[in-house]
């Protein structure tokens, strides 16, 4: 192991976040680390000369770097969206999407052919 990146991770308020990578770590590598101390949703780092790192870009050695933390908007979607990362329930899923979009697809033609009928949730 090449050991451990100083770099210092802070939040938008300035706040240290007391995370610390190996050195060499990809942006993917280190994000479920910094999951840890952040609420759920996608990260985006960026380093002290505004650069937006990417998934595959190496963590700075050194340094600050702002962690910001992108997502989705309350509602029955970013519900649905979280339970994902809790755990996946079928059941519960195929209830909520029934709740969300309740109904049959009504539309019918001569482009919808068997469509229809063979991925009808059942």
């Amino acid at each position: 192991m090449e050991g451990e990146s100083t770099a210092k991770f802070i939040k938008l308020s300035g706040e240290e976040i007391p995370c610390v990578v190996p050195s060499g770590s990809t942006v993917r590598e280190a994000a479920p680390l910094l999951q840890k101390f952040l609420p759920r949703g996608s990260l985006r780092l960026i380093t002290e000369t505004g650069k937006v790192l990417s998934g595959s870009d190496v963590i700075p050695s050194e340094g600050l770097l702002q962690v910001q933390v992108m997502s989705i908007a309350k509602g029955r979607w970013s519900s649905l969206y979280s339970a994902a990362f809790d755990g996946f329930d079928e059941a519960a899923l195929r209830a909520a999407l029934r709740q969300a979009w309740p109904g049959d697809f009504q539309r019918k033609g001569p482009e919808m052919g068997d469509l229809e009928d063979k991925h009808r949730l059942k």
